[in-house]
């Protein structure tokens, strides 16, 4: 953490073993959870900077570690204990509890090619979106977990999406130089 006015390095959270992928700000205001490539979801006491909690969400690829590329808090009134969506480098997603326990996974279904590069959870937490390194968008439903639709966003490169903060709008972008909007 830096100090906005001095830019100096106030505290320092320490214990990853690879790049840090995504921090996410706890619904408390009090934790800070943070993704990295070295395959965990660390759960900090932002005033001790202490990891309170390491979690490492499975996998059934076979690969020993794999990347958390995205981390996002769900909303409140999705009720049933779901707090965060945990978006790894796999053709999985995870939707986690507090305790690190796994409420329900969102799977691609593709054995080769459907790895999730990022996520998005819709402003009401109805929808998860992941995009694939496929170049396909994933919109999966929050409370049955079931892929609902696919959307073929760019012939390939896809390299991430990010959401409108008001509109239902989605944005793509490819390493072709393309950004492209869509509506879901």
């Amino acid at each position: 953490m830096h100090g906005l006015k001095s830019g100096r390095l106030l505290k320092e959270f320490r214990g990853h073993a690879s790049y840090v992928n995504a921090a996410v700000w706890a619904a408390d205001g009090e934790s800070v959870l943070t993704g990295s490539s070295d395959g965990t979801v660390r759960v900090w006491d932002a005033k001790t900077c202490r990891n309170t909690g390491t979690f490492t969400p499975p996998t059934s690829t076979g690969r020993d570690e794999v990347a958390v590329t995205d981390l996002h808090l769900l909303p409140a009134t999705l009720g049933g204990g779901a707090e965060f969506l945990v978006c790894t480098r796999s053709p999985e997603a995870h939707l986690m509890n507090s305790q690190g326990q796994v409420v329900r996974t969102l799977a691609s279904g593709k054995r080769e090619g459907g790895d999730f590069l990022c996520s998005l959870v819709t402003p009401r937490g109805k929808f998860v979106y992941c995009l694939g390194e496929d170049s396909t968008v994933y919109c999966f439903g929050t409370e049955s977990g079931k892929l609902e639709h696919l959307l073929r966003a760019h012939e390939a490169g896809a390299i991430g999406m990010a959401q409108h903060p008001h509109r239902n709008l989605i944005a793509t972008w490819a390493d072709d130089g393309h950004i492209r909007t869509w509506v879901p």
